[in-house]
């Protein structure tokens, strides 16, 4: 089963000494049981990542392509996806050396794996709360957020219809 992990308690938002520059900071990282990608306790730019790969998932459902892939800011790790019927199969992909190694391949369903991005960027959102003033990667992750949630509202409609 494939979980999302966001630790609350790793959740840092680091502003530049000018104030120009802030960074919102979290370990985020997937588990498969007792596998983790890109490793147990990956620290990377939270809210960016999660914005990246809402619009990549949904860019790629909007426009019927067949697969997408999501970086991690940090290091050389990436997840590609391939969609076909309601499901995608996500290839886990440590590119350290140039190398391209599957290490882990997992199938979720479409509806599982929107969610479960859904819930991080709510988990992120909430964390951030009480911050004094908004965020550009914030506002942008309650977007798609919201992005999301349409996305699912109308694919629940659809499938009663």
């Amino acid at each position: 089963m494939l979980s999302l992990v966001i630790n609350p308690d790793s959740f840092e938002i680091s502003e530049s000494e000018t104030g120009k520059s802030t960074q919102i900071f979290a370990e985020i990282y997937f588990q498969m049981g007792d596998e983790f990608f890109p490793e147990e306790a990956w620290n990377d730019f939270v809210a960016i990542v999660l914005n990246w790969w809402i619009d990549n998932a949904l860019n790629m459902l909007n426009n019927n392509s067949k697969n997408s892939r999501s970086d991690f800011m940090d290091g050389p790790y990436y997840f590609d996806m391939e969609l076909y019927g309601d499901k995608l199969l996500i290839h886990f992909i440590d590119d350290s050396c140039d190398d391209k190694k599957a290490v882990h391949c997992e199938e979720v369903y479409v509806v599982d794996f929107l969610e479960m991005l859904r819930k991080s960027a709510n988990l992120v959102l909430s964390l951030a709360k009480d911050h004094p003033r908004p965020l550009l990667e914030l506002t942008r992750l309650k977007a798609n957020e919201d992005r999301i949630s349409h996305f699912l509202s109308h694919e629940t409609s659809n499938k009663q219809a």
